[in-house]
């Protein structure tokens, strides 16, 4: 993200001195052609994917966690220990 420009993946408009002297040569922007807004729009499809995925995972390891833990708790409840 850069302050008053936009996010990263926006499209925007600024002046070419600036893109030419400031955000190219960081490699923090590229010029609007198809070739490159293509790339780019795979490229936040690849890396929006595994976040999502992530969150599912550890939804179901917490359930399978908690089930897990009623079940000990119901073996050491039988047994009388706590």
């Amino acid at each position: 993200d850069i302050d008053k420009v936009g996010k990263a993946g926006e499209t925007v408009k600024v002046a070419p001195g600036y893109f030419r002297n400031h955000l190219m040569p960081k490699l923090l922007a590229l010029p609007n052609l198809h070739k490159y807004a293509t790339l780019i729009a795979q490229q936040s499809k690849i890396y929006q994917r595994p976040k999502e995925e992530k969150k599912v995972e550890v939804v179901q390891r917490t359930e399978e966690q908690q089930i897990d833990e009623f079940k000990t708790a119901i073996r050491r409840l039988s047994n009388g220990r706590l």
